[in-house]
């Protein structure tokens, strides 16, 4: 009796440890995906920004035109309306906030995880040489294909601007 029910525990201990073992969904391997800009859209919001985001930190996943159209508003001097496939792509976008308005956008990179269901996304922000605060404006398209979920994490590095 003893044999077997070592031989019952050490299984038993054995398949504990495996479950969760390479489990871990919060860190599904991750697919780096090329940025894809919409024309016209920039980091400064001169062409079109997101409403009511002055001075805060925003980030949205936007499925259609009408979304688009809810958060974003578009400079009538410029003229412009973006173009944008809302049956092919979906638009992540969002705003950090900066001190020193005219931020340039240093780096950035897209993930998604395995699944399909979170997108990451990577910026770096050098804050603008105008004292005060303001937003850098951030997005890309995502192909619907690629991407079936609805969380979002953008990580951001606020670099300081620096007067030479």
């Amino acid at each position: 009796m003893k044999i077997i029910g070592f031989k019952h525990l050490f299984v038993l201990i054995c398949t504990f440890l495996s479950l969760g073992a390479g489990c871990d969904s919060d860190n599904n391997d991750l697919i780096e995906f090329s940025i894809i800009k919409v024309k016209g859209l920039s980091v400064c919001g001169d062409s079109c920004y997101i409403k009511n985001s002055k001075g805060t930190d925003t980030e949205y996943i936007i499925n259609s035109q009408e979304d688009f159209e809810s958060l974003f508003e578009c400079n009538p001097a410029v003229d412009f309306k973006p173009e944008i496939d809302f049956s092919k792509y979906i638009l992540i976008a969002g705003t950090r906030r900066v001190i020193g308005i005219c931020p340039e956008l240093l780096e950035q990179n897209l993930f998604i995880n395995s699944d399909g269901l979170k997108v990451i996304f990577n910026l770096k922000i050098k804050s603008g040489g105008y004292a005060a605060i303001g937003s850098a404006n951030f997005h890309s398209l995502i192909l619907r294909e690629d991407f079936k979920g609805n969380e979002i994490e953008i990580n951001s590095e606020i670099i300081p601007f620096v007067q030479n």
